[in-house]
């Protein structure tokens, strides 16, 4: 007669070989999803040729690429000339010639900031063709960057009118001293000085590359100058973070990547919260922040020695319920500095009033343009 099977033999067989079983399942598994992130990243990668993503899959998948390759395609080879991207927002002014009427009309206004105020005084010299109307500005750009432009922009002391906007959601950038720095998706190198108030007085931390062709040169060759500059900004631009920046072996994986992009979003906001928080407003205290009434004060007395008139324009962004304007406000009317303000003339807090990329909707442009123009047609006197 055979003997009974024995289930505790069997159990020990089957026991005996779980760990070696569980061992390829989890080799295997690592090599699909290994197969899998390589392939997703090859099939939506950017070709080096091609400075920016096409189509939204390619730019999803380019999210969390860092911002040392975004660049290096943006950039271009030697002999090649550098995107568009890559040439906004500098500050050394022969990169940029005033309008064609600038000579001849009878006020020239300069514009200063961003993209929002670019719109404003398109629409301004839209409507308005007999004035000569100029724009400088960079990517999302800071007010220090404003400032620094104007001090350096020798047609500023030219125009009638220097208008400067502040974008209440750029605010936090003060921290910072290049558009690579908080532009994680789409890089932008423009350099400039950080400013912060000491004993009441400014300092100016300047970044070691501050133009072009420099930059773009250093770049390419990533030579001892690219490295001190990328050196300076690790110390002195709160927004700059190395993970993000250099180029490493996380851009070949599609996972890797977008794990590096939420993290960076989380960076980004942390560095914001030190500026900024909805329930409490601006932490005004703050030397980055301190030091924008300084700013404010020694444009007027730049303005003033030069008979020019300074306005400031005060742009709240989606969501903001005010807090710039409650900040800035009270200064600007007691220096008697002309102010636009949007919480005069629309709600940021209502989405209906911005497009889908965060700009205002383009009626809004134009009445911001026609309330730009009823100020300098109308000067209230000293």
């Amino acid at each position: 007669m055979n003997p009974p099977p024995s289930s505790t033999s069997s159990s020990k067989r089957a026991r005996g070989i779980r760990p070696r079983d569980a061992l390829y399942c989890l080799a295997g598994a690592v090599l699909v999803v290994l197969a899998f992130d390589l392939t997703v990243a090859s099939l939506f990668s950017i070709p080096a040729d091609q400075p920016l993503p096409h189509g939204p899959l390619q730019r999803f998948f380019s999210y969390g690429q860092s911002s040392e390759s975004k660049l290096q395609r943006t950039v271009g080879e030697p002999g090649t000339e550098p995107a568009s991207i890559v040439r906004a927002g500098w500050i050394p002014t022969e990169l940029y010639e005033p309008p064609d009427n600038w000579d001849t009309a009878p006020q020239r206004v300069a514009v200063y900031g961003m993209s929002f105020t670019n719109h404003i005084a398109k629409e301004l010299q839209h409507n308005h063709p007999e004035l000569a109307v100029m724009t400088r500005a960079g990517p999302g750009a800071p007010f220090n960057h404003s400032y620094a432009m104007i001090r350096a922009d020798p047609h500023a002391a030219q125009a009638s009118w220097v208008c400067v906007g502040i974008l209440s959601s750029s605010l936090p950038y003060l921290q910072s001293m290049s558009g690579m720095s908080y532009a994680l998706e789409s890089p932008t190198p423009f350099a400039y000085p950080r400013f912060q108030a000491v004993d009441g007085t400014l300092q100016r931390i300047d970044p070691v590359i501050d133009n072009l062709d420099t930059f773009a040169r250093a770049f390419r060759s990533r030579d001892a100058l690219y490295l001190q500059h990328i050196d300076r900004l690790r110390q002195e631009d709160a927004f700059f973070n190395t993970l993000f920046y250099h180029a490493s072996f996380l851009d070949r994986s599609a996972f890797l990547s977008l794990m590096r992009r939420a993290y960076g979003k989380r960076w980004i906001a942390s560095r914001k919260a030190a500026i900024y928080n909805p329930r409490d407003g601006y932490q005004t205290d703050h030397p980055a922040l301190a030091a924008v009434p300084l700013m404010i004060d020694n444009l007027h007395e730049q303005t003033t020695a030069n008979q020019q008139q300074l306005l400031i324009i005060l742009l709240h962004a989606r969501g903001e319920p005010g807090h710039l304007d409650a900040w800035l406000s009270p200064h600007l009317e007691q220096r008697g500095i002309p102010t636009l303000s949007t919480t005069t003339l629309f709600d940021a807090t209502d989405t209906l009033n911005f497009i889908g990329d965060g700009h205002y909707q383009p009626e809004l442009d134009r009445t911001l343009a026609e309330a730009l123009y009823a100020l300098i047609s109308n000067p209230s006197p000293d």
